[in-house]
């Protein structure tokens, strides 16, 4: 889980330097006006929020016992939603960033990204604190080390990769990517799953 989440923030970090290059060049945007263009990130982190807090308030909190323990695994269920949500951000992005399509469309698709990113960082980050609550500094401070060095070391071939494959193909590549990592969460639920019926049958 630690390596996916390192190669969102990877993701993330290539990803935004696109932006100059689809709106400044493709749509004409100025330099000033193009800080608009994230404005579909921050509104599909006001669109996931409610519905998270929902779902934490509904399924999560009757599932602690009497101590304030909850089992890990049930942390992970909202990653399954932002697992899809990366890569349709990404194919969604790349293809509609094109001249004949309004400026909007990217945007709008830009907005998945914030919704898989707000879904995956917190099931993982609690779910990492909670498999590990005596050493979760620790365990926190390496998932830290690793995704930072995945966020430094993307953007270096970022722009390379975009002038040399073009817009769409660059983005469907680091969709690819994301759709690889898709089953993680899943496979790792159903072992947790598994094996705590295990135990408690034993």
């Amino acid at each position: 889980m630690i390596s996916y989440i390192a190669l969102i923030y990877g993701l993330l970090y290539i990803w935004f330097e696109s932006f100059p290059l689809v709106f400044i060049q493709i749509y004409g945007f100025t330099l000033g006006t193009e800080g608009l263009a994230f404005l579909g990130i921050l509104i599909g982190a006001f669109v996931v929020l409610p519905p998270f807090c929902w779902y934490q308030h509904k399924y999560i909190e009757p599932k602690f016992n009497d101590n304030g323990e909850l089992q890990p695994e049930w942390r992970l269920p909202p990653s399954f939603v932002g697992a899809f949500a990366i890569p349709i951000c990404l194919f969604w992005f790349g293809w509609s960033s094109r001249p004949d399509i309004h400026w909007i469309m990217p945007i709008i698709g830009s907005s998945f990204f914030s919704i898989g990113a707000f879904l995956l960082f917190n099931s993982v980050l609690n779910y990492l604190s909670d498999a590990y609550p005596r050493y979760a500094a620790s365990v926190l401070a390496g998932n830290d080390f690793v995704r930072s060095t995945f966020g430094a070391g993307f953007p270096l071939f970022a722009t390379a990769m975009y002038n040399t494959l073009g817009i769409g193909w660059a983005s469907s590549l680091l969709g690819f990517l994301a759709i690889a990592f898709i089953p993680i969460p899943f496979v790792l639920f159903k072992v947790s799953i598994v094996l705590v019926l295990h135990v408690s049958y034993i």
